[in-house]
């Protein structure tokens, strides 16, 4: 059995859209029917990628969630996970209270997108990425500060995404994606895609020599190099130099690309 971790954003699926390609959806469908596991590792929450998994044959199919902050079963199962706590996004909400541009909230585990101030940011996600709950603390005001997060997002422009600035304590306590271009994700420490895969591939019982994943943003590099590492033509150039394969772009059906003519593992 093999392991394949997929990355959802301009990987298996198009920039702007919202239906996986017909050939990729082949490609996967292919992988489960001979035996193989197959996780989509993302940023989203559960449901944001369950959307996605329902695409594909019943088979082993699995959620590596919050860039690795949780590992979940197609059923739902949390399998694992590392967290903050609300009193991370309360550190990271007063750290840039007095920049209107920067939009800071979190992933609870539960599902859901939680803030002290709604924007277009929070809204997106919550309908995006089908949320089960919102909770303005502004308005829920008896969550305790250990209150369990998969992570902390700040979202802004990408100009003003690329002036935001962090401490040498703050890098020593928390790990620090930028997963898109008006995107930083922050989780706890030593946090990320490769964390999820591991704990997946070992949990089922998988030779990390047989673990393969596709992606093309900073934060799909960690696994792109610690395992079999295929990166979309589309990838950012981080990734591309840490991937054993450079396969066509998003658009190109590259994940179908890639199974077929290079590795040979459909027909």
């Amino acid at each position: 059995m093999k392991l394949f971790a997929f990355d959802i954003d301009n990987t298996l699926l198009p920039q702007g859209q919202n239906k996986l390609p017909p050939k990729e959806i082949l490609a996967v469908n292919e992988l489960l029917a001979q035996g193989n596991a197959v996780s989509i590792a993302s940023g989203r929450n559960f449901t944001g990628i369950k959307q996605y998994l329902d695409c594909f044959n019943p088979g082993q199919k699995f959620a590596i969630a919050a860039n690795g902050s949780g590992v979940y079963s197609f059923n739902r199962d949390l399998l694992f996970k590392r967290t903050l706590t609300l009193k991370d996004l309360d550190y990271f909400s007063k750290k840039f209270q007095d920049h209107k541009e920067v939009s800071v909230y979190g992933y609870t585990v539960n599902d859901g997108v939680i803030y002290y101030r709604p924007s277009f940011w929070t809204e997106n996600e919550y309908r995006c990425n089908k949320m089960k709950e919102k909770i303005d603390l502004n308005v829920v005001k008896d969550e305790s500060s250990d209150y369990p997060l998969f992570k902390v997002m700040l979202a802004s422009s990408p100009e003003d995404s690329l002036k935001l600035q962090f401490t040498e304590s703050e890098k020593n306590e928390y790990s620090f994606i930028r997963s898109a271009p008006p995107f930083i994700e922050v989780m706890r420490k030593g946090t990320d895609k490769k964390v999820g895969v591991s704990f997946l591939a070992d949990f089922l019982n998988i030779d990390h020599d047989n673990v393969y994943c596709f992606g093309d943003e900073g934060n799909d590099a960690g696994m792109i190099e610690e395992f079999h590492g295929i990166a979309l033509g589309n990838a950012v150039p981080e990734c591309k130099k840490k991937a054993e394969i450079v396969t066509k772009t998003c658009l190109e059906d590259g994940v179908y690309y890639a199974l077929k003519d290079i590795l040979h593992f459909i027909d």
